[in-house]
């Protein structure tokens, strides 16, 4: 599996996450990636959606070994009336709910589905926004970030 987009390591964070939230381990497998496939929105990619990993943590913020790429599912999403559940546009805070975010940024819909996540590392200032039935919120504050592969 060396030519996989999830490599050993990223394999030990991904079981390592599983263990710390107590999610459910059910790797599904690696998904070679090949030129013109994998995620959506690259240089010559359609609808090809990746295969998750495990069912999204609710955020990243305090999940040890975020440091590449990786994909989740998230099940129904539910809308929040809760003050900094999304921070963020097209760069989201740590802190914010995953999936919820996931549907302000268009990567996954209200009925869930599967979002490829990039950590970003630290950010300064995150700029709140209104999208697809989702606002999120401003924030000027030092903190780690995320953003969702090809949205």
């Amino acid at each position: 599996m060396t030519d996989s987009i999830f490599d050993a390591g990223v394999r030990r964070s991904i079981l390592h996450w599983a263990a710390a939230l107590g999610a459910v381990a059910a790797v599904v497998g690696c998904v070679p990636i090949q030129p013109g496939t994998g995620f959506p929105g690259g240089p010559g990619n359609g609808p090809v959606r990746p295969v998750a990993q495990f069912e999204c943590p609710e955020t990243i913020w305090g999940v040890p070994d975020v440091e590449q790429v990786f994909t989740c599912h998230c099940g129904p999403v539910q809308p929040s009336s809760m003050p900094l559940a999304v921070v963020g546009t097209n760069i989201y805070d740590a802190t914010s709910q995953l999936c919820l975010a996931g549907v302000h940024a268009g990567a996954i819909g209200w009925e869930g589905g599967n979002i490829s996540v990039n950590p970003a590392g630290h950010r300064r200032e995150f700029y709140g926004s209104e999208r697809n039935g989702v606002r999120s919120d401003s924030l000027n504050f030092n903190h780690y970030s995320f953003y969702f592969v090809g949205y």
